[in-house]
């Protein structure tokens, strides 16, 4: 009776030495695992922080979009608005919009728009106030 030869001497290939498996071994994959751990610990905290500087942009832009859709609605109105659906204007998700008279106390002569984003790191938002010198105050 004849017998079958093993699976690591078919076709001629010796893999019944060390040097002749195939595959990983059990030190290759752990040293491999803590390279890539070690490399996402580094990069997520710079992640957390360009995707927090990314809402500031946001929060910025959105204040800006808001001042100047509230000039377009005082040229057509005469007066400046606290709705923004009068506005026309889509915020950005996520972003919470108020606007208010500015430091003169009437709507017929300033506005001020506060936006606000959960995940901006901004303590208060951006602040658009439409007096004598217009300005954008992030903080």
């Amino acid at each position: 009776m004849k017998r079958r030869p093993r699976a690591s001497q078919r076709n001629g290939e010796d893999f019944s030495g060390p040097r002749g498996r195939r595959g990983f071994t059990l030190i290759e994959l752990l040293v491999t695992v803590a390279i890539v751990g070690i490399l996402a610990a580094v990069a997520f905290p710079r992640f957390m922080q360009y995707r927090k500087k990314a809402f500031n942009a946001q929060v910025s832009s959105d204040a800006r979009l808001c001042a100047n859709a509230e000039h377009a609605y005082f040229i057509d109105a005469g007066s400046y608005t606290t709705d923004l659906g009068s506005l026309q204007v889509t915020p950005s998700p996520g972003s919470q919009v108020s606007i208010s008279a500015g430091n003169s106390g009437s709507l017929d002569s300033s506005f001020s728009v506060t936006v606000t984003h959960p995940q901006m790191s901004y303590m208060s938002g951006c602040v658009w106030t439409s007096d004598a010198v217009p300005a954008l105050s992030c903080s």
